[in-house]
């Protein structure tokens, strides 16, 4: 009963965070729309609760992401997306300790920039197993810099009242 429970517990948090995708990524305008909300939840989940759930969480969650949003490539997502939550979970359980600021905004710097540079090597080798000559990855400096604004400043503006209040989740 107590395996039910927590697959039920995953389903959920899964579908609570595909709402909050949909919602920012189709219903906010621009600035706003450009929010990595896996990272954001990455980060905050790691912080508050300092679990590796978050793993099979964002396994999960950018799995439905993948057979729902449409893209060139199968996995683009999936695969950047889980090995950049895992990165996350391994620094934050064997370089930054502690529950602070500072830890969430290089979290989410690090979470980031491992997702965008898998993104570009998943890429390339998916496109040099197709057989596809000269391949240049599709990467928009100012999309990226407004991507990571965005993602870092709501990291910011949540885990400082969450921290606050030491509202945490244990």
């Amino acid at each position: 009963m107590k395996t039910f429970f927590h697959i039920l517990q995953l389903c959920i948090f899964v579908l609570l965070l595909l709402m909050i995708q949909f919602g920012a990524s189709y219903v906010l305008p621009f600035p706003w729309n450009a929010l990595h909300v896996p990272t954001s939840i990455t980060v905050i989940y790691l912080i508050m609760k300092e679990k590796r759930r978050i793993i099979w969480y964002m396994f999960g969650f950018l799995f439905l992401l993948e057979l729902l949003v449409p893209s060139e490539i199968f996995g683009s997502l999936l695969i950047p997306g889980v090995l950049s939550a895992f990165i996350a979970y391994w620094c934050h359980r064997f370089f930054f300790t502690n529950r602070s600021l500072y830890t969430g905004i290089l979290l989410t710097i690090i979470a980031l920039l491992s997702f965008h540079v898998g993104q570009i090597v998943y890429q390339f080798f998916s496109h040099l197993l197709m057989l596809r000559i000269g391949y240049v990855p599709n990467v928009h400096v100012r999309l990226l810099l407004v991507e990571g604004g965005m993602t870092l400043g709501i990291n910011i503006v949540i885990l400082f009242f969450l921290l606050k209040r030491h509202v945490l989740f244990a």
